[in-house]
C-alpha cells in the first residue's frame, strides 16, 4: 500500500459542517460550532495507519543474523479507539515473525501494531454490520423537544431550603451553565467561575476528581463568604464540593449526608455507597433508619441494582450521586440543592456537618502499572488473604477485616488501561498504612 498524502482537515471539517446540515442540525449553534473541525482532526488521527505502510515504518530497522527462527514479543501496549462509542481502549498483544536472517528492531514491532490497530479499529466491525444489513428506506426524520425548563423546574422542586444560600460555582466552560437554570428561585444565588461554554476547557480539566482543578474554586471560596462551592465536571453529570472554608469535602462524605437527610423522609429505604466509600457512609445510612447497600463501579450498575432494591438514593466515589425521584439517573444539580437543603436546614455550617465522618483514614486510589496481567494480581491478593478475613468479588476483589482487625481494601483493574486500582481504609493511620504498604508491595511484586 502506498503512502497516501495527509488529508486535509479543513476539508473534512467542511464536510461534517455539510452532514450536519443534511441531518437538519445548526452547525453554528452553541455546542456544534466547534464539531466540525474536532470531527476532522479525530478521523485524521484516527486513520493515520491508513496512510502508513510497512517499508516506511521499519525504515531500515533490523539486523542480519542466521536464525529463522520465530520471534514473538510479548505485553506490547496498544492505543486504539471502541469503534462502536469512539472511546478509547488501551490493552496489550503480542506480535510474531519469522526472522529468515533479519530481525527487527523491538521499538517497531510496537508502531507496526500501532499501524495496524488504525487501519482495523472502525474498518472491521462497521463494514460487516453494513454488509449484512439491509438497505435503508425512506429518509430519516429529525425532531426537536426541549426539555430544559421542564428538567430546571423538577429539580427546583425539590428545594426547601431554611434560608437563603449563597454558593461559588466552577462551571469549567461546561455544561453545569445549563444546569444552574435550576437554582432561580429556589433561593440559591451564586457568584461564577469560567462560566461561558468553552469545550477546549482552556482554564483547567473539568474534573473535580482532580484536586488540582480545585484550586481557583477554594480561593473564591475562601475570599469570599459562600455557604459552600460547587465544582461541575465537563458534562455536569458529576459535582464536587468545598466547605465554607475552602476545604474538599470527599465525595462519598456527601453521599453519606444527602442519604441520611432523604431517610429522614423515607426511613427503612435502601441507600447505595460505591464499594470505595469509607465505611463512614454506611455507618451512616445504618444509623439514619436505612439499608446501607453496597454497589459496583460504573453507573449502568449501579442504576440497576437501585432498580432491583427499589433505592432512594446512590452516590459514587467519582461524583455521581443518583437519585430515585429522577428516575435512579444522576443529577449534579439536584445533588447541590439537596446539600443546600440539608446546610440551610441544620443551623450549622458545611464544615461542622462533615466534620464528625472525619474518623477514619483513607489510602485514597493508589494507581500501579503492573509488569504482570493486571487478573493475575487479583487472582494472587485473593489468595493471599482467603481464610484471613472476608474476601468477595463484587468489584474486583475486596478484602474486610474490619470487625477484627479495623481494615479494609478494595483492588480493581482498570477498564481502560493496565493498571491495578488500590483503594484501603483503616479505622487508625497507623492501620490504614501498613495494610498499604503491606497490598502494594503484593501487587506490585
Amino acid at each position: 500500500m502506498k503512502n497516501q498524502k495527509e488529508p486535509d482537515q479543513k476539508k473534512i471539517a467542511a464536510l461534517v459542517k455539510k452532514l450536519l446540515l443534511e441531518l437538519g442540525e445548526d452547525p453554528s449553534r452553541e455546542g456544534l460550532k466547534k464539531t466540525p473541525e474536532r470531527v476532522a482532526k479525530s478521523l485524521v488521527f484516527l486513520t493515520r495507519g491508513y496512510r502508513q505502510n510497512l517499508k516506511s515504518v521499519v525504515n531500515g530497522a533490523y539486523f542480519t543474523s542466521d536464525t529463522n527462527h520465530m520471534v514473538i514479543l510479548k505485553d506490547i501496549e496498544l492505543y486504539s479507539m471502541c469503534e462502536h462509542h469512539m472511546l478509547p481502549f488501551y490493552g496489550k498483544c503480542a506480535i510474531g515473525y519469522i526472522s529468515r536472517g533479519k530481525v527487527l528492531g523491538v521499538s517497531k514491532l510496537a508502531r507496526i501494531v500501532d499501524m495496524f490497530s488504525r487501519r482495523l479499529q472502525i474498518q472491521e466491525r462497521m463494514t460487516e454490520e453494513i454488509s449484512l444489513s439491509d438497505p435503508p428506506a425512506g429518509k430519516g426524520e429529525i425532531s426537536k423537544a426541549d426539555v430544559s425548563a421542564a428538567y430546571a423546574a423538577f429539580v427546583a422542586s425539590t428545594a426547601r431550603l431554611g434560608r437563603k444560600m449563597h454558593l461559588a460555582m466552577d462551571f469549567a466552560n461546561g455544561m453545569g451553565i445549563a444546569e444552574a437554570a435550576a437554582f432561580a428561585g429556589t433561593g440559591i444565588s451564586y457568584d461564577a467561575l469560567y462560566g461561558e461554554y468553552d469545550g477546549d476547557f482552556p482554564n483547567h480539566d473539568a474534573n473535580p476528581l482532580h484536586v488540582e482543578t480545585l484550586a481557583d474554586l477554594q480561593a473564591m471560596v475562601k475570599a469570599g463568604k459562600y455557604d459552600f462551592g460547587v465544582a461541575f465536571d465537563g458534562d455536569a453529570d458529576r459535582a464536587g464540593f468545598i466547605d465554607e472554608r475552602g476545604e474538599i469535602v470527599p465525595m462519598d462524605f456527601v453521599t453519606a449526608l444527602i442519604a441520611k437527610d432523604l431517610l429522614s423522609r423515607e426511613p427503612g429505604a435502601a441507600c447505595f455507597c460505591d464499594l470505595r466509600s469509607s465505611r463512614v457512609c454506611g455507618e451512616t445510612i445504618a444509623a439514619a433508619g436505612g439499608r446501607p447497600m453496597m454497589s459496583r463501579v460504573g453507573h449502568s450498575f449501579i442504576k440497576a441494582q437501585m432498580r432491583e432494591n427499589d433505592a432512594i438514593f446512590a452516590g459514587e466515589l467519582s461524583g455521581h450521586y443518583y437519585f430515585k425521584a429522577n428516575y435512579t439517573a444522576e443529577s449534579s444539580s439536584m445533588a447541590t440543592i439537596a446539600l443546600a437543603n440539608i446546610v440551610g436546614n441544620s443551623g450549622k455550617t458545611l464544615s461542622e456537618l462533615v466534620a464528625p465522618l472525619r474518623k477514619y483514614f483513607q489510602s485514597g486510589e493508589i494507581n500501579t502499572k503492573t509488569s504482570r496481567p493486571p487478573a493475575e494480581v487479583l487472582s494472587a491478593v485473593k489468595a493471599a488473604y482467603e481464610g484471613k478475613a472476608r474476601v468477595f468479588e463484587l468489584d474486583g476483589v475486596s478484602v474486610d477485616a474490619w470487625d477484627a482487625e479495623g481494615w479494609w481494601a478494595n483492588v480493581r483493574m482498570s477498564n481502560t488501561e493496565p493498571l491495578v486500582r488500590l483503594n484501603l481504609e483503616g479505622r487508625d493511620e497507623k492501620t490504614m498504612q501498613s495494610k498499604r504498604d503491606e497490598f502494594l508491595s503484593l501487587i506490585r511484586s
